[in-house]
């Protein structure tokens, strides 16, 4: 159903479909629909409420045949009125107006609003419009030679804010979701309503950005290297390598404002690999995520939430199990601790990228492009050519005498059973959206030399739960539970729905905007007997140091 509303500002009314006009506002009063009123007390002027929307009428009054010692205006009328009456005879082509006669074509000012013409006998005589005043009548006045009256206009006060003056009628922002006005000499500030309803089109997601109050649109791209390692690049290409060196992942090939670098090793097993670190190059900035959750910031270790005081819109924080950067470019790393690895970046990096993560532009067929621009169809000699730094930076490379038995033709019932949660009914309706064959193939491969005391299955699982939750279709985690983290810090418990942002002694008393719109995430969350996180371990808020304890 399409709605039409003629009113500007429509009101939505609880169990109605369309919106409708509430009714019209006019000098500071509120009428209802079908009103009509006189503005000022103006008997000359009706005005009406109509759908919303005040339409007003000033009425013309006829011009007085009689000396003007003779006209008066009755009490409560518009027009004036002419004292008595007389016989008037006509006289041929001359105009008698006023106890006095003018020749046929004689332009006469009978005041200072009325011009008169004589025309054949008649005197014809106009007046101009007057626009509607919305003061009282006793507030009005008219200047020598002109007709129409105006408003007397009060001196408006200045408002004093923070320090500064400001003239009334001034508008300024307090912040990116408070808007304030200067009247009469107060302040008035109103806060901007988000819409909590929004939903956004496929391929783009909801977030918070540095100049705006409410989440809005944007388009998305996002690169994933998950297991031992697969990747699915920015436009979405899924693929296997199996290096063991340092490596390009993304990187900003044209203006060169940002490269991502992957460590990669064989942790635990000589046949497969997985990420192992994760190094950052911004202007100014140099990351380093490594195992553990541990951070470094210009190669010092730093504590989280990180904030930058340079560059306020880079941001380092733990969102449930995993490390989450945001930086001033608008891109976004997320980093499990262990070899899950998320990259989104914003569209402004559209056919400016390259590296293991694709270019970016849309196609995933021309993804496999090397480091000197030449087009590869093998993916082992694809990924060889974004390797970096010298060979000594490759961990436990295999040799032909380290080449034994497929490890993948044992242990091929705990593969199955393990990965064909993919295909089940946990993932059915996900799977009308996103094909599981490369996910599930990716999960077989993963179980085939899995380290003792790893959950190798879980990183197809979480890659493809999120492509889902990309689609609009959330799947819980207790769902496929196994995956569910063994052991957490001292005083903390695993919730497959806790909040995204941890409580800190830094944060206690402040709560970032962005954690109100936030969905819920699976991992290690404090208890509400100690819910605050210090030092690696939960602590009730009385016990965070001296100067950082809750306010209230």
């Amino acid at each position: 159903m399409k709605c039409y509303t003629p009113c500007h500002n429509p009101v939505h009314i609880p169990g109605r479909c369309c919106p409708s006009c509430a009714g019209c506002s006019f000098g500071g009063k509120v009428f209802k629909n079908g009103d009509t009123f006189t503005p000022g007390g103006d008997p000359c002027i009706e005005c009406s409420c109509k759908k919303g929307t005040i339409s007003c009428e000033k009425r013309a009054c006829p011009v007085m045949n009689c000396p003007p010692d003779r006209i008066y205006l009755p009490e409560g009328s518009c027009c004036r009125k002419c004292k008595g009456s007389r016989k008037i005879y006509d006289v041929s082509l001359v105009c008698f107006f006023r106890n006095k006669i003018y020749s046929n074509s004689k332009h006469i000012r009978a005041d200072n609003c009325t011009d008169c013409t004589c025309m054949e006998g008649t005197m014809v005589c106009s007046s101009p419009t007057c626009p509607v005043l919305i003061c009282p009548v006793e507030q009005q006045y008219t200047t020598p030679g002109n007709c129409c009256p105006k408003c007397k206009v009060k001196p408006r006060k200045e408002c004093r804010y923070n320090g500064q003056i400001q003239m009334h009628g001034d508008k300024w922002q307090r912040d990116v979701c408070t808007a304030c006005e200067c009247r009469d000499g107060h302040v008035h500030c109103t806060m901007e309503e988000c819409n909590n309803t929004l939903k956004c089109p496929k391929g783009y997601k909801l977030q918070l950005t540095p100049d705006t109050c409410c989440p809005v649109c944007v388009e998305e791209a996002i690169c994933t290297v998950f297991g031992d390692p697969h990747y699915r690049t920015f436009d979405g290409k899924i693929y296997n390598f199996q290096g063991r060196c340092k490596y390009v992942l993304a990187r900003d090939c044209v203006d060169r404002t940002f490269s991502i670098k992957v460590q990669n090793d064989a942790r635990l097993t000589s046949d497969f690999s997985w990420t192992h670190r994760v190094t950052i190059l911004l202007p100014n900035f140099r990351v380093t995520l490594q195992q553990k959750l541990i951070v470094k910031v210009n190669r010092r270790r730093i504590k989280l939430p990180f904030r930058s005081v340079t560059a306020p819109t880079m941001w380092i924080r733990q969102e449930g199990h995993s490390v989450v950067m945001n930086a001033p470019n608008g891109m976004q790393v997320v980093w499990d601790g262990d070899s899950f690895l998320e990259i989104t970046v914003p569209s402004m990096f559209k056919k400016k990228l390259c590296g293991l993560c694709g270019n970016y532009n849309g196609d995933p067929t021309d993804d496999l492009i090397g480091k000197k621009g030449v087009t590869y169809y093998n993916e082992q000699e694809f990924g060889d050519s974004w390797r970096t730094g010298s060979l000594s930076a490759c961990r436990n490379r295999l040799t032909p005498l380290q080449k034994k038995e497929s490890p993948c033709e044992k242990n091929f019932k705990t593969r199955e059973r393990e990965c064909q949660i993919l295909l089940s009914d946990v993932f059915v309706e996900c799977r009308k959206k996103v094909d599981p064959k490369t996910y599930y193939r990716s999960c077989l491969m993963d179980m085939c030399d899995c380290p003792k005391g790893k959950l190798c299955s879980c990183e197809s699982l979480l890659a493809y739960s999120r492509a889902c939750t990309r689609e609009g279709l959330y799947i819980p985690q207790e769902k496929y539970g196994h995956c569910k983290d063994k052991t957490c810090p001292d005083g903390a418990e695993f919730n497959v729905c806790g909040p995204a942002c941890a409580r800190t002694c830094d944060n206690i008393n402040s709560i970032d905007r962005s954690c109100l719109m936030k969905p819920c995430v699976r991992g290690c969350h404090c208890t509400h007997n100690r819910p605050v996180f210090h030092n690696g371990r939960c602590i009730p808020a009385h016990r965070c140091p001296k100067g950082k304890q809750a306010t209230t």
